[in-house]
């Protein structure tokens, strides 16, 4: 039996259909989050007395696939926050911070390129917060280094609640100019919390 071109076309042209229509099926789509309002702060002992700062100018967005089954989720994100904005309330210590300690002309942002989370996030549409942790490269002036950063999220209202606390040694780590002065210590470890919420973008 023959079959003409027309009809062998159209059975193309269906099989076509059908593997695309099937490969689509099999493809989770992904959700995207962005920022819409945080705060980043941080706490700094010093001789006598501690230091605190803060800052809501964190930016950025990820994408969250619809397939969260699983322990261990490959993310490609950057969080920032504009170093300038960094505020301790005192605004000659401030001045100091950012000519100098950060040299925030030359270095605007400190970064955090997000790569895996790590937790059960097939349990993440939830109220109760669901522990996990987030790996990636903290970037501060012109040093990076690799770490995990600790964190609690939830859902509220469809929206992510995330709150984050990492310890470092801005000397040792990152090489940050000591700004102690004379009998004027400042500790070498400083631990930042992150509070954020995230919506998703339609």
């Amino acid at each position: 039996m023959r079959f003409g071109k027309s009809y062998m076309s159209d059975i193309l042209f269906l099989w076509l259909w059908f593997a695309f229509s099937a490969l689509n099926a099999e493809t989770p789509t992904q959700q995207v989050f962005y920022v819409e309002s945080a705060q980043v702060s941080f706490v700094l002992k010093a001789t006598g007395h501690e230091v605190t700062g803060k800052t809501d100018s964190l930016q950025g967005e990820f994408s969250l696939p619809t397939n969260l089954a699983g322990h261990e989720h490959p993310m490609t994100a950057t969080f920032s926050i504009k170093a300038v904005e960094l505020d301790t309330g005192n605004p000659r210590r401030d001045k100091k911070m950012r000519e100098e300690t950060l040299d925030v002309n030359k270095f605007p942002s400190i970064e955090f390129k997000l790569q895996k989370i790590r937790g059960d996030l097939s349990k993440l549409r939830s109220a109760q917060p669901l522990p996990l942790m987030l790996e990636g490269q903290l970037k501060i002036r012109d040093v990076t280094n690799q770490v995990s950063i600790g964190g609690l999220v939830s859902f509220v209202e469809g929206k992510m609640n995330l709150k984050a606390e990492y310890t470092l040694n801005w000397r040792n780590d990152f090489k940050i100019p000591d700004p102690s002065v004379l009998f004027l210590r400042v500790s070498p470890s400083l631990t930042f919390q992150v509070s954020a919420v995230l919506v998703p973008r339609h």
